[in-house]
């Protein structure tokens, strides 16, 4: 197996060649990356230069690397080059993610609030920023596509959300959960074969990228994720953030693809990526034994917390 993994430069693809490397020694990993250079060089075989994904010449050198390479798997890392090749019917090679419905909901969220109300699934209240102003505050004021926290406000009254209206029209008017210590980031796996799976988690964040983790059980949120993966009709991972309030739990973004914990959950045995390389390339599936709630995850160690 060769596999290309984009984004190499960033947490999510290396923390894809890590797991490639646990499961699959002797496969061939090329990494590419819109920089010239990247960093973890060594996690993978070869090194490409790609363009944008955003960029019109994108699937163009994306089918003609394949040909060059011999690819056989892509595993797309980033937002933008999973919208662009599981938005394309062929490019030569397996694309390994998510199903196209979860990309389409995903990657908009008001879309996503739209489907969680079309489907009567709680979310937090989500409104175009350009529509009628909320009747209560705080708000968040997000932007309808990206991740990350880049233009990200919190408005307490009327006058600050009218400041942002003509700057930032493109957005989203989100109510503000909380408590704000009760986010839960939660993997979720589903394929024919193998049914759902979730796996409910804690987690820390230590310059940007989670730098700790804790299984949760909770079969509450565990059934409010199956519910939203079944809704998308979901084959593949995706990874649910949401809010355990008072009123139960309700998600504020879906991401439509592997993040930044699935080396560390692949340690505690959910190996969605495993998963989905053995469902949507070899038509296997493979057995799963959840982890004991309380196991804590520091990057490259596992601390038994006792019960």
């Amino acid at each position: 197996m060769k596999v290309l993994v984009t984004a190499i430069g960033g947490d999510v693809g290396q923390a894809i060649a890590l797991v490639l490397k646990r499961h699959y020694p002797d496969c061939e990993i090329v990494g590419s990356d819109v920089k010239k250079i990247a960093s973890k060089m060594d996690l993978v075989d070869k090194y490409l230069v790609s363009p944008p994904a955003e960029d019109l010449n994108f699937l163009g050198w994306m089918k003609q690397t394949i040909l060059d390479h011999g690819i056989t798997v892509v595993i797309p890392a980033s937002d933008a080059e999973v919208i662009a090749l599981l938005e394309t019917d062929d490019v030569g090679a397996s694309v390994v993610g998510p199903s196209r419905s979860a990309v389409a909901i995903s990657k908009d969220k008001l879309l996503t609030a739209n489907f969680f109300s079309q489907n009567e699934i709680d979310g937090p209240q989500t409104q175009d920023i350009l529509s009628v102003a909320p009747t209560s505050y705080p708000v968040i004021v997000k932007p309808r596509s990206g991740r990350g926290s880049r233009d990200i406000y919190i408005c307490n009254d009327i006058e600050d959300l009218a400041s942002l209206r003509h700057k930032f029209p493109q957005s989203i008017v989100q109510e503000m959960l909380s408590p704000a210590d009760a986010e839960m980031t939660c993997a979720v796996y589903r394929s024919e074969i193998s049914g759902t799976r979730v796996l409910v988690m804690n987690r820390k964040l230590s310059g940007g990228t989670t730098s700790w983790i804790r299984v949760v059980e909770d079969d509450r949120i565990s059934r409010y994720c199956e519910k939203i993966a079944e809704c998308l009709n979901l084959r593949g991972s995706i990874n649910i953030q949401l809010i355990a309030t008072i009123d139960g739990p309700k998600a504020f973004e879906i991401n439509g693809r592997f993040s930044s914990t699935v080396a560390m959950r692949d340690q505690l045995g959910f190996c969605d990526l495993h998963w989905s390389i053995q469902d949507q390339v070899f038509g296997k599936s493979s057995p799963y034994v959840p982890p004991k709630a309380g196991t804590e995850l520091f990057r490259n160690s596992i601390h038994i917390v006792a019960k």
